[in-house]
């Protein structure tokens, strides 16, 4: 067994190329699931969704989060904030940039 195969990656890149070229290189790396988000809003509703319901998420954890910095209308920084207001269940606003 890969020692990276049960590790679940979140890439969260508002390139949709760099997006598929780092799908392809983590997937190649050995790395069992990646979740993509094409945007920090999006990542922080897939946090949330898992969250509440992992059935439907399609995923329990995330133990990786590769993160574009400059995105909209939620930045990698604002992003990152909100996975830890999630983590203690409040609710996340983040302004645009």
């Amino acid at each position: 067994m890969h020692p990276l195969q049960n590790l679940t990656v979140l890439l969260v890149e508002d390139t949709w190329q760099i997006r598929n070229l780092l799908t392809s290189i983590l997937t190649q790396l050995g790395f069992g699931k990646v979740i993509r988000a094409s945007n920090g809003a999006e990542a922080i509703q897939l946090i949330k969704l898992m969250r509440d319901n992992p059935v439907k998420a399609g995923f329990s954890n995330i133990d990786l989060v590769l993160s574009d910095w400059v995105m909209d209308p939620v930045d990698g920084p604002c992003c990152s904030a909100g996975f830890a207001v999630i983590r203690r269940a409040r609710i996340v606003s983040c302004p645009s940039s």
